[in-house]
């Protein structure tokens, strides 16, 4: 018990250092003792140990896209003419979405146009995807080399899996539609037609991005939605081939650094995890891809970049590349199962498993749970000296007492004794209804600001402003009723030592389960809660003020501020705007996408803040 009794009052000097020591740990990982190289877990990929039969020329590769981007005719049209020329079975889909949400909505019609070539040896059981978009301005130049590479695949005798050539418009909707109708799901805001026909089981796939009729180098993107990731040995597949064929190759536009110090390259690989992180965090896909990985077919986008002072790789170089991939993924006997699902990528060439990872974020989540057992056990160690000293009180009364009074001093104990253990169990006894009227009041408020954007059209007529600074008015309004209304109901000094226990614990929970799913987004919550949370233990009214400031400024509300701040490199002009446009934005993408980031914060992130925000109104004693 003396030895708690030392350690108690270093509690918050112990959870500070374990703080700082998780964001230290966090950025020791790009250290290259720490991250691993890069490696296949599957070998009978094979990556590379096949000849090309990639005979196409960049002439033919160009005259075909000079055909299929005729602004004479339909792109959906020229596709099809040139897939039934060279032997494709060739299918179209009509589909229709919502293109925004909030705003001037407006219904949008596509078509996905999708050519299947047929395993010559196999019963169609399992199959290859091909993705490759259809811009906005009708030119994604991929799409000659694909088709060259789709009339040489159908000669061919050595395809063991189906290989689908999917053209799909507007995006990630096209995508969706088609993923959508082949697995038989219906999900607002697409609705598709039902496709004529199928092949097999989707194994995996990739998406080719080619806005420019040049290539100087590959740009790999890998994210998708809610931070999912594709298995690590799809990304190593399109690596390793891109390489082999001369090819320059980057992840989120960052490439392998050559630094001279060891400083240099952590803050290289540094740079490029926290690029990743922040794509994350957001909870959207980078490409098309995210639709597959979302669906479990793992899959990746490959993006071409021209730079005129590097020089152009030239179509026949990123045809091999594809016809690469596609011949990889053609010898797996099984699904990608074996390398890992849970990483960040500070380079192409490394890698950071989810073992590395998760200890830094555990130490920064330890500080919140040592700070609430520290606690407990404070209130424990109170009690029982009150309990000692209500004890040694009781035997010196009885040894002054006479005996001649022995009736009424009974009687006087026994009251007095009763009052004591009403008190002791009054103290030791947590509030209870206190914490549960609270806790339930501040989840009601997480479900009207989740609620609240429906609302937004009426509340546009009401006040005669645009939906966008309606919807945003909306959820600043019923975040800040929330902060009045949560601390209508004060709370004592042992309420708000109770909930602020069960808070902490609450918070490490969320934040652990959050970082085991999106890694990302579970550490930047860690990095802006942990530490300020801690250090709003009831009961030091002396700086109460500064206690509300600090709550205010972890809230959500001014988070988004002052990210917004941040993207504006602070710029007062543009602000507002992009204040407006951040609520927007999260709102359509939770709609739209189904990105989980504004229900997240809706009904998990502001009640739990809340909580924080009435314990900074508890009552408590004024200390000098």
């Amino acid at each position: 018990m003396s030895g708690l009794k030392k350690l108690l009052p270093r509690v918050n000097k112990i959870c500070i250092l374990l703080y700082f020591g998780g964001i230290v740990g966090f950025l020791l990982l790009s250290h290259e003792g720490i991250r691993e190289n890069c490696y296949f877990s599957e070998n009978a990929l094979l990556p590379g140990l096949v000849d090309s039969k990639f005979s196409a020329s960049d002439d033919q590769i160009h005259n075909i896209n000079l055909d299929i981007l005729d602004p004479n005719s339909e792109v959906t049209d020229e596709l099809e003419k040139f897939m039934l020329r060279g032997g494709l079975e060739v299918y179209r889909q009509k589909f229709t979405f919502q293109e925004k949400f909030v705003g001037n909505a407006r219904i949008q019609n596509g078509t996905n146009i999708y050519g299947i070539v047929r395993a010559p040896r196999s019963a169609s059981t399992e199959c290859i995807v091909i993705n490759i978009p259809i811009l906005n301005n009708k030119h994604n130049f991929a799409m000659g080399i694909v088709l060259a590479l789709a009339k040489e695949m159908r000669k061919q005798f050595y395809w063991a899996k189906d290989v689908i050539f999917l053209f799909s418009e507007h995006g990630s909707f096209g995508a969706r539609a088609w993923l959508n109708a082949y697995h038989g799901i219906v999900s607002y805001p697409v609705s598709a037609n039902q496709l004529p026909a199928r092949a097999g089981s989707i194994q995996s796939a990739f998406t080719v991005h080619m806005e420019e009729d040049a290539v100087s180098f590959i740009n790999l993107l890998v994210e998708g939605y809610n931070g999912q990731l594709p298995n690590l040995d799809l990304f190593n597949v399109a690596v390793r081939l891109i390489k082999i064929h001369g090819m320059a190759v980057s992840v989120n536009y960052e490439f392998v650094p050559r630094q001279s110090s060891a400083m240099d390259d952590i803050k290289s690989h540094l740079g490029a995890t926290l690029k990743m992180m922040k794509k994350q965090v957001t909870g959207t896909s980078s490409g098309n891809h995210g639709e597959f990985i979302r669906h479990g077919i793992e899959a990746i986008t490959l993006q071409t970049v021209y730079n005129p002072q590097w020089g152009n790789a030239g179509f026949v170089r990123l045809g091999r590349v594809i016809e690469g991939i596609s011949r990889s993924l053609n010898n797996l006997l099984e699904r990608f199962h074996q390398s890992f699902f849970f990483y960040i990528l500070p380079s192409t060439d490394n890698y950071i498993s989810i073992g590395m990872y998760m200890p830094p974020l555990g130490l920064m989540l330890a500080a919140a749970a040592i700070k609430a057992l520290s606690l407990i056990l404070e209130a424990n160690y109170v009690n029982s000296e009150e309990t000692d000293k209500n004890e040694e009180t009781k035997k010196d009364s009885e040894t002054k007492e006479s005996v001649e009074d022995i009736d009424d001093i009974l009687k006087d104990m026994d009251s007095d004794y009763a009052n004591k253990e009403n008190d002791n169990k009054n103290s030791e006894a947590p509030p209870l209804q206190q914490i549960l009227i609270t806790m339930v009041t501040s989840h009601m408020m997480g479900f009207l600001v989740f609620y609240a954007p429906v609302f937004t059209e009426t509340w546009s007529q009401m006040f005669n402003c645009p939906q966008d600074i309606s919807i945003t008015l909306l959820l600043v309004t019923v975040h800040i009723a929330g902060m009045f209304i949560i601390t209508s109901y004060r709370l004592t000094l042992e309420g708000g030592k109770s909930l602020y226990v069960v808070s902490l614990l609450h918070q490490g929970i969320l934040f652990g389960v959050v970082a085991i799913i999106n890694f990302s987004l579970g550490m930047f919550l860690a990095v802006c809660y942990v530490l300020p949370t801690i250090l709003l233990q009831p009961g030091y009214m002396k700086f109460n003020l500064l206690r509300k400031f600090v709550a205010f400024l972890v809230s959500p509300l001014s988070i988004a501020a002052l990210i917004c701040l941040y993207t504006c490199n602070g710029n007062p002009a543009t602000v507002m705007s992009e204040f407006v446009n951040f609520h927007v934005t999260v709102y359509e993408q939770s709609q739209t996408q189904q990105s989980w980031l504004f229900d997240f914060i809706a009904l998990l992130l502001y009640p739990l803040w809340l909580q924080f925000w009435a314990i900074t109104s508890s009552e408590g004693e004024i200390l000098t």
